[in-house]
């Protein structure tokens, strides 16, 4: 039935959230801020903001990227360069190899059962080939679909426009769409009338399927 399976990486493939805090444990550090929960939780609502506003096109990725330090430092009466502490953030981020469980054995699996593995993310170009490769993992990809380098970001349909014309304009019925994010990942391959599965644990998705672990996406390929 599937052929093609597209992928998200940060929270399907790579342990995000655990990178994440190493990142922003060094972005802190870097102006003396002491680091407490409360701190964390407070930039993590300003970063969600903010990519939300991405999905709906209010702000560029490089907005994204460079204004969520500096609206969280503004907070604190730090004047920052965002630039500089998304390099910071970036630098450590790609260094960090931690997977979510089960990611090496799926992609293994999807290789040997000769689907088309497909990434398809919002990240940063860059930034997700170095940990791709650091990881080991590049080579089990076919093709990448990184929004930053296919000039649309998901939800929006031109973002899987473009990949399926990238694709040779395949039937859309061959492709399924895994991913963690209900307003990126499932909404986007709505918009797109392409299969979704979820992986999370939200009772009110959108998908065709639901998912917990990595290893049951093998029940439904």
């Amino acid at each position: 039935m599937y052929r093609y399976v597209f992928l998200d990486l940060d929270k399907t493939i790579f342990d995000f959230d655990t990178a994440e805090n190493e990142a922003i444990r060094e972005v802190f550090k870097s102006e003396d801020l002491t680091i407490t929960d409360d701190l964390f939780s407070e930039y993590k609502q300003i970063n969600q903001a903010t990519w939300r506003k991405l999905e709906t096109g209010e702000l560029t990725k490089k907005e994204v990227i460079t204004k969520r330090f500096e609206l969280f430092f503004e907070r604190h009466h730090i004047k920052v360069d965002g630039v500089q502490k998304d390099r910071l953030f970036r630098s450590v981020l790609e260094s960090n190899t931690q997977l979510i469980d089960g990611a090496h054995s799926l992609l293994e699996y999807l290789q040997n059962k000769d689907y088309i593995v497909c990434s398809a993310s919002n990240g940063v170009y860059e930034t997700q080939m170095k940990r791709l490769k650091g990881t080991q993992l590049f080579d089990y990809f076919d093709h990448h679909f990184i929004s930053e380098e296919i000039g649309y970001d998901k939800p929006h349909v031109e973002f899987f426009e473009q990949a399926i014309e990238r694709l040779g304009n395949i039937d859309k019925k061959q492709i399924l769409m895994v991913g963690d994010s209900l307003t990126s990942d499932i909404e986007g391959a709505n918009r797109a009338k392409i299969d979704a599965c979820y992986f999370g644990e939200a009772s009110n998705h959108t998908a065709k399927y639901q998912i917990n672990t990595l290893q049951a996406l093998k029940e439904i390929l």
